[in-house]
């Protein structure tokens, strides 16, 4: 059956983690609506993960991270923000693919490398972001399925 909407039922508390600090980054940079930088940022800023680790043979350090990240989107203008913040055109289906991902891998649960995963599959902003600091991201790709287990990777 289709996911008409995201559901976090099978999220790992890491997941559900990176997911409120996404909404946190886009709450502390006035930003109206949720994005796959946003999760980029929340992602690399969880050390010790699969995605960190992958992320730390790069340029792509969670300052620069940011740096980029707020060249494409500035701080907005102060605002309250009351509830919930809507999620961006490229968010849900990076949210979506790392549920495939997860399927294709024959994982239970859907963890932050699966989120890292459904970032690159849905080449929006978060990719943006990393290809201007010169990442490789079939490569990035790569080293992430290797370091889940899926030592047959291609990209």
């Amino acid at each position: 059956m289709a996911r008409s909407s995201i559901s976090y039922e099978r999220g790992t508390a890491a997941t559900r983690r990176a997911m409120q600090l996404a909404k946190q980054n886009a709450q502390r940079f006035n930003h109206r609506s949720i994005d796959t930088g946003h999760l980029l940022l929340a992602l690399a800023e969880e050390s010790g993960t699969p995605t960190s680790l992958v992320l730390s043979m790069t340029d792509a350090t969670p300052v620069s991270l940011q740096e980029e990240f707020l060249k494409l989107r500035p701080i907005g203008p102060p605002m309250v923000l009351m509830g919930k913040l809507s999620k961006a055109d490229d968010l849900v289906p990076a949210v979506k693919l790392a549920f495939h991902e997860a399927d294709r891998l024959r994982h239970k649960m859907v963890d932050s490398e699966h989120l890292f995963l459904g970032i690159l599959a849905a080449r929006g902003i978060g990719v943006t972001i990393l290809s201007q600091l010169g990442a490789d991201l079939r490569q990035l790709k790569r080293e992430l399925l290797h370091s889940i287990g899926d030592h047959n990777a291609s990209a």
